[in-house]
């Protein structure tokens, strides 16, 4: 779906799981126009959603070159899943080392707490 839009540099995934161990959404930054951005995607299972590797990484991707637009007045509040909050920040934490000296966009510094 996104793959003909977007070209995110140097992508690293990580995978989100429930009690049972099973992926249930994907973690995703990457560099777009020189900045780092990140993105995410997460089953709705009570809609009847499954799991698609692939689906969850295109719709992360789209999320992430659009991820500015997810701010609320500079917070990120409301803009994810409350239950991908703490993993999004520990995310965060963890892509600040592997992207050293390069910018991030404002949408990834809200969670950098």
């Amino acid at each position: 779906m996104w793959k003909n839009f977007v070209s995110i540099e140097s992508p690293l995934v990580e995978y989100t799981r429930d009690r049972q161990n099973n992926k249930i959404g994907v973690l995703i930054s990457g560099i777009i126009d020189n900045e780092v951005v990140i993105g995410w995607s997460l089953c709705n299972r009570s809609a009847g959603d499954v799991f698609d590797k692939t689906e969850c990484i295109d719709i992360a991707e789209g999320r992430a070159y659009n991820n500015d637009r997810y701010l609320n007045n500079g917070d990120y509040y409301g803009s994810v899943p409350e239950s991908l909050e703490v993993p999004m920040i520990e995310f965060v934490a963890r892509i600040k080392k592997y992207y050293k000296n390069t910018r991030f966009s404002k949408f990834t510094q809200a969670f950098d707490i």
